[in-house]
């Protein structure tokens, strides 16, 4: 019987284009879509999608921008420095072996590969959420695609649930010696 393959790190380098290509995306969403706003618009929706709440354009832009640059840059920042804490701290499947010096660095890289990829599929969510929220104060009376934010959001949820057991596979996996 063979042992199960070791998997492989994530890509460190494509999942920074994919976060800052999502970051570009974001910005050219707030700049395009934000300039064509009135002053006042729409701010929340029931689930239906009618507008059951107003405020200032500016205001709305300021606050989608901020949360929307900041989880993500939180969720990066914070599995880019763990390699900095000592190994104690670390809470994985397997982790005596995960914090032996030897290890500790890939269970890093791999930690930090992954919030990446976390941060830009969440960046690509929130752009098209404020394209959607966008679009919805572009019609009159405003009226959101609930629709399309509930497809979008379940995908988005599909994508974390997946990422969170690749990394409980991954922890669990012990690599077999090397001579």
């Amino acid at each position: 019987m063979t042992p199960p393959a070791t998997p492989r790190l994530p890509s460190l380098r494509l999942a920074t284009g994919a976060y800052v290509l999502g970051l570009v995306v974001l910005a050219a969403v707030l700049a395009y879509g934000g300039s064509h706003l009135p002053p006042r618009i729409a701010v929340h929706f029931d689930a239906a999608g009618h507008a059951n709440r107003w405020g200032s354009r500016n205001g709305q832009l300021f606050g989608l921008a901020t949360f929307g640059i900041a989880v993500p840059a939180l969720i990066v920042g914070i599995t880019s420095v763990a390699r900095l804490f000592p190994p104690e701290m670390l809470n994985v499947p397997n982790a005596e072996h995960w914090r032996k010096p030897e290890n500790f660095s890939t269970a890093c890289a791999y930690a930090r590969a992954v919030g990446v990829w976390l941060a830009a599929a969440i960046t690509a969510w929130w752009a098209q959420f404020i394209g959607t929220t966008i679009a919805a104060n572009l019609t009159q009376p405003p009226h959101l695609d609930a629709g399309l934010v509930w497809v979008s959001s379940a995908v988005l949820l599909a994508i974390i649930f997946v990422t969170v057991r690749r990394m409980q596979r991954f922890f669990r996996h012990i690599p077999p010696r090397r001579r």
